[in-house]
């Protein structure tokens, strides 16, 4: 993570010439060039403050006259990884923290080493170590004016718990019912082939157009942008003709493969100043609702098990948040039919749907069908968003696609699993997004009702028992 730092932050330099250098990207210029991580991005800080301190605007030409671009290829393209000063500033000050525990390990290190061998000498290798460690304490990242500014920022936002209700802070809007609302994180998941992009990609349209989609009232026309990383443009084309009802609505498409053939640049939302680039749009183009899909393909080189790693991300949907940015992700269910990844992730969420197959869904050749049902929603309740079975039909010479909908109960949710084959209380829970005791709450009803039975620890219907 730190190389992509480094090759950002001095992108932001070098695509800044003339402005002034905020104080912790001026502390990392002047570091030593054997404490970045990747070895020729050193070079290039010290080809930077050669240009800097000789009055020259360090500019690619300018930094490729002292080095040979041969031999250093993370030149080319670095203006390309810029990001706004003050996100560079805060990327800076994190780099220098990491080269200074490095440096403060490196010196425990180096002085336990000595002691052991010589332990004479233990007294003198001590004094030399504190030393050290004071000298790199007056190096530290520059944080006293942002503390400050914290500080006095805190005072200003500290509210006594009576005069909470005189506080105004505008409410956030409902985009979508009462379930999906301005700044929300949302994850929509299933298995693949289900249907996933087909309902992200409705959606998406009908809060463009402002129509109302199955039982889900869209309130007034949204700003939407829709960014693709895996399917082919003819199948984000055919789709989207498939599923307008208005083709000027207010939706925008940033596909990975128009983005490669004409810039020759990737879609990979972990590199922080593709985040950047992607808040700036956004905020440019005053966009509403951003569609993510999908996980996988947008955030290459992520651990998604890895619950730390998905620290990389979070930082930048809370500042989509804070922008009342909406966002909407797509994602794959794992082998046990619960979202794949951590369930960090989950706890930012707002809501998140599960798609599962219905019953009969074989019989669609062309298009989907599938049950979309509500695992977690912190705007509405179940009732208010009660699991829906969702068709999409595209017939032989036919533009437009046919799409249906119909509501389903849980308890109906429930039997469907049954039909379909699955007997297990842990294998229904997981492709319900559901607790086995929600599980076995719904079949003591199913007993009462006298459709199901009960085999040592399965479950069958009725007659098939």
């Amino acid at each position: 993570m730190d190389t992509t730092r480094e090759r950002a932050v001095l992108g932001s330099v070098i695509a800044a010439p003339g402005k002034e250098m905020p104080a912790n990207l001026k502390r990392l210029i002047h570091t030593a060039p054997e404490s970045f991580r990747d070895g020729p991005l050193g070079k290039v800080a010290v080809a930077v403050r050669h240009a800097m301190t000789n009055g020259h605007a360090p500019t690619l030409a300018e930094i490729g006259a002292q080095l040979d671009s041969d031999q250093f290829p993370v030149i080319p393209g670095m203006e390309n990884h810029a990001l706004p000063l003050e996100f560079a500033e805060i990327e800076a000050e994190r780099l220098l923290a990491n080269y200074h525990a490095r440096q403060v390990c490196a010196l425990l290190a180096e002085a336990s080493q000595v002691a052991k061998e010589n332990p004479q000498k233990a007294a003198l290798v001590a004094r030399d170590a504190a030393a050290a460690l004071q000298s790199l304490a007056t190096e530290t990242p520059d944080t006293t004016c942002a503390q400050t500014d914290l500080r006095a920022a805190y005072d200003s936002a500290t509210c006594a718990a009576n005069k909470l209700g005189e506080v105004k802070i505008p409410p956030r809007e409902p985009i979508v019912g009462n379930w999906l609302k301005e700044g929300d994180l949302g994850f929509l998941y299933g298995a693949r082939g289900l249907g996933k992009t087909w309902l992200a990609m409705l959606l998406a349209r009908r809060i463009a157009e402002g129509v109302t989609i199955g039982d889900w009232t869209v309130l007034k026309p949204r700003r939407v942008l829709y960014v693709d990383g895996e399917m082919p443009l003819d199948g984000i084309r055919e789709r989207d003709a498939a599923l307008s009802l208005v083709p000027e609505a207010n939706i925008s498409y940033l596909q990975h493969e128009v983005l490669f053939q004409t810039t020759g640049k990737v879609l990979n939302l972990t590199d922080p100043a593709a985040q950047a680039a992607l808040l700036a749009k956004c905020q440019r183009e005053k966009i509403e609702v951003l569609f993510l899909d999908n996980l996988s393909c947008l955030f290459s080189g992520i651990n998604e098990n890895d619950a730390d790693a998905w620290e990389q991300v979070l930082p930048w949907l809370l500042d989509l948040r804070r922008h009342r940015i909406a966002v909407v992700f797509i994602a794959h269910a794992g082998r046990n039919g619960f979202m794949r990844g951590t369930s960090r992730r989950e706890d930012a969420a707002f809501w998140i749907i599960q798609l599962a197959e219905a019953k009969d869904a074989t019989e669609i050749q062309t298009g989907a069908k599938f049950v979309a049902r509500f695992v977690k929603n912190r705007n509405a309740t179940e009732t208010e968003c009660p699991p829906l079975e969702w068709s999409f039909r595209l017939a032989p010479n036919e533009a437009r696609a046919h799409v249906s909908w119909k509501k389903l109960s849980t308890a109906q949710c429930f039997r469907q699993c049954v039909e379909n084959g699955l007997a297990s209380a842990t294998d229904i829970a997981g492709e319900m997004g559901i607790t086995k005791g929600q599980v076995s709450k719904l079949a003591k009803r199913g007993m009462a009702e006298g459709w199901l039975a009960k085999d040592g620890r399965e479950y069958k219907l009725a007659c098939a028992a």
